[in-house]
Order: structure tokens, then C-alpha cells, then sequence
């Protein structure tokens, strides 16, 4: 009591919770020095000291940690600690990025779709031929977080059946910066400014947002801007119009 502002009970850390289980670390790349340095100490001495006291408390866990990055490099930039890396690396298991995982695209994309539906009350969709050729040649740089938004997306924009390629909206960035956004993932969270709107709504929203974008982007013609949705001349207008 008293160690902090507010300290008025004991609370039990992280670490210290993680006692006789396992306790994940997620983005351990990202860590800042100082908290590598006061990990490193924990898992030498397997004890940590709670703030305000001075008596180290023995804990004994399983330690999970995950990482984007390639933490040699980081090493060598002098932004992670190669002593900490010797202990995180006992067991190293390498997971390649979702454009070298084959089937794995389409297992995936089917989990998210069906995810999809069963949160927002959709009807069941199919992936066309044509959308399964097209999701398995995407690159995904942003792997399973845009995989899993674009799945999304595409089962708002398909009014319901099979969805089409131009449902995936896989094509160049169409809008601005701060319009439609740089990634699948940005382009959904204006969504979630329409709060409890019917889903029909919400969805026509979006997609006249979207091609508005795509509008613009190319100076209002409106063929190109068709041809780069995916979309017919006549298509276009109607969403425009509503």
C-alpha cells in the first residue's frame, strides 16, 4: 500500500499470475529495452519483486512469445537484446506468410466468412471459381488480419449467393488517405461509425462511400473508374444514386 498514487490494495502482476502456467507475450519484437532488460532478469532469477516491496517471489511458468519481426535483424540494429533472443530462441517455430501457405488461403477465407455471417446475421455465401482463383493469387501483405477483412467486406458488398471477385475489392487503393483508406482493413472501420443501422443500410452506405473514391481518384470518369471496380458503367451510377 502506498508504493503508488491510488495503491491502496495488493495486486498480482502478469508474470506473478502466470505462476505454474503459461503466459504469452505477444509482439515481443516491440518491447523497449528497459522491459527486455527487467524479462531477462525474471526468467535468469525465475522470481519477481512486486512494486513497493523489497522480497522477490518465486514464479515458475511456460514462456510463449510471438514476433513479426526478424529479431537477428533487430539485434543487429542494437533494438533487442541478443542475450534475451538466446532465451526466447529453445524452440523457434517458423510460420510462413499467408502467400506461401497454398490451400491455407481458402480454408482460412471459408472461417472467415462463416464468422462473417454468424455476426452479422447474413444469409450463407459461396466463393465462386473465379473468387477462389483470385484470393489464392493475392499476395496479402497483411496476411491473416486482411484476409479476415476482406472476407468481411466482401460478405457486406454480396447481396447474397456466391461472391464475386469485385466483392474483394483486391484491386489498386482507390481512395485518398483519410477517405477509403490504405489497407482492406482501414476501409471497414467507417462502418462502425453507423452504430446500430440496419446492415442494408450500413452496406449501401459504404459501397456509394467507395465508389465515390474511386470517382475521384480517377477525375471523375466514370468509365474508368467502372473498370477499375469491377463494375458496369450503369452499375456505377446506381450506386452513386442509390
Amino acid at each position: 500500500k502506498g508504493a503508488f498514487t491510488g495503491a491502496t490494495t495488493d495486486r498480482v502482476g502478469r508474470v506473478e499470475a502466470a505462476h505454474g502456467s503459461t503466459l504469452f507475450l505477444d509482439e515481443v519484437g516491440d518491447m523497449p529495452m528497459p522491459m527486455q532488460v527487467a524479462l531477462l532478469r525474471v526468467l535468469e532469477e525465475k522470481a519477481v519483486t512486486r512494486v513497493g516491496e523489497n522480497e522477490a517471489r518465486p514464479v515458475d511458468f511456460r514462456l510463449v512469445a510471438a514476433t513479426s519481426k526478424d529479431l537477428d535483424a533487430e539485434v543487429a540494429a542494437g533494438r533487442f537484446r541478443k542475450d534475451l533472443l538466446y532465451r526466447l530462441r529453445e524452440l523457434a517455430i517458423v510460420l510462413p506468410p499467408l502467400r506461401d501457405r497454398g490451400g491455407d488461403v481458402l480454408l482460412l477465407a471459408q472461417l472467415f466468412l462463416r464468422q462473417a455471417e454468424a455476426q452479422l446475421g447474413l444469409r450463407p455465401r459461396t466463393l465462386s471459381a473465379a473468387t477462389q482463383r483470385a484470393l489464392e493469387r493475392h499476395p496479402f501483405e497483411g496476411n491473416v488480419r486482411e484476409l479476415r477483412a476482406v472476407m468481411r467486406r466482401a460478405s457486406i458488398l454480396c447481396d447474397g449467393g456466391a461472391i464475386a471477385p469485385e466483392h474483394l475489392q483486391l484491386g489498386p487503393q482507390l481512395g485518398p488517405p483519410g477517405e477509403v483508406g490504405d489497407s482492406p482493413g482501414e476501409r471497414l472501420e467507417g462502418l462502425s461509425e453507423a452504430g446500430d443501422a440496419p446492415l442494408a443500410e450500413a452496406r449501401d452506405a459504404f459501397v456509394t462511400r467507395y465508389v465515390q473514391a474511386a470517382l475521384d481518384r480517377h477525375d471523375g470518369n466514370r468509365e474508368a473508374a467502372a473498370a477499375a471496380l469491377g463494375i458496369s458503367v450503369r452499375s456505377l451510377y446506381r450506386y452513386l444514386n442509390g
